[in-house]
């Protein structure tokens, strides 16, 4: 999939995920190839972290990124100690 196409897609899970919509996301990935799974996953995390960054910062958090790290750090900790 070209760059264009995996931004259409992005855009549309991540539209389809603001509706609530399971279905809508499970049609749009349904058949898709590794490579092309692999570069929405990674699209979609970068979203993800994005978006948390400008949270915090408009929260006036002085560092965001080191923020975000130390966040999901903290998270994947949690996780791998249940």
């Amino acid at each position: 999939m070209d760059l264009p196409g995996l931004q259409r897609l992005t855009l549309a899970v991540g539209l389809a995920s603001a509706r609530g919509s399971d279905e809508d996301v499970a049609e749009l990935v349904q058949g898709l190839d590794g490579d092309t799974a692999t570069a929405l996953l990674a699209a979609l995390s970068k979203s993800w972290v994005n978006a948390l960054e400008l949270f915090l910062a408009a929260e006036g958090h002085p560092d965001p990124k080191t923020a975000v790290v130390d966040l999901l750090q903290a998270e994947a900790f949690d996780v791998a100690t249940e």
